[in-house]
């Protein structure tokens, strides 16, 4: 038999979570892992369209990027068919390839700043969730059995007794 509560302060933004059960161990992981499935959800529906901005622009700089580096391929091919020749022909596609990688190059330069701006922006609006007082499981009694308590009183009391009887013999032989 269980029973969860939780209470939300509006001033503070404190929640707790209040977990009242039989069986110790079942309270203790109940709130332990209630707390971490409600943090992660938290975190991510706080952050979740940064976080979708941050992929798509993530995904447009690789696009980018493999682009680029297909086109100044293509540049370094043409250059190679037309090396040491004069044919003005051949220079059209050439600075028609020089022209769009210079594009891309911008284009993608500004793709890269925009992601970092995103991921600086996605990981300052992560909310940061700390348990104030987290779940402790009970301390273990340390008792000694009834038979091994009577042997070690026991054995004070004789110590007891005899030191009493041992000091009260040297006072009176001292008088």
């Amino acid at each position: 038999l269980s029973m969860l509560s939780t209470q939300l302060s509006e001033k503070t933004n404190i929640m707790e979570l209040i977990v009242v059960s039989t069986d110790e161990q079942l309270a203790f992981e109940l709130v332990t892992r209630l707390f971490e499935q409600m943090s992660a959800f938290y975190i991510s529906k706080t952050v979740e369209k940064q976080d979708e901005t941050y992929r798509g622009l993530l995904h447009k700089t690789d696009s980018l990027k493999a682009l680029l580096e297909q086109k100044q391929f293509g540049l370094a091919g043409l250059r190679d068919q037309f090396r040491g020749g004069w044919s003005f022909s051949g220079e059209v596609p050439k600075s028609i390839l020089d022209q769009e990688i210079r594009a891309l190059q911008a284009v993608y330069a500004e793709a890269l700043k925009n992601r970092e701006i995103a991921s600086f922006s996605l990981v300052s609006r992560t909310p940061f969730i700390q348990a104030l007082d987290l779940p402790l499981m009970p301390l273990k009694s340390r008792q000694r059995s009834w038979p091994a308590a009577l042997a070690l009183g026991l054995m004070a009391g004789l110590l007891t007794g005899s030191a009493w009887i041992w000091g009260r013999s040297i006072w009176l032989q001292l008088q």
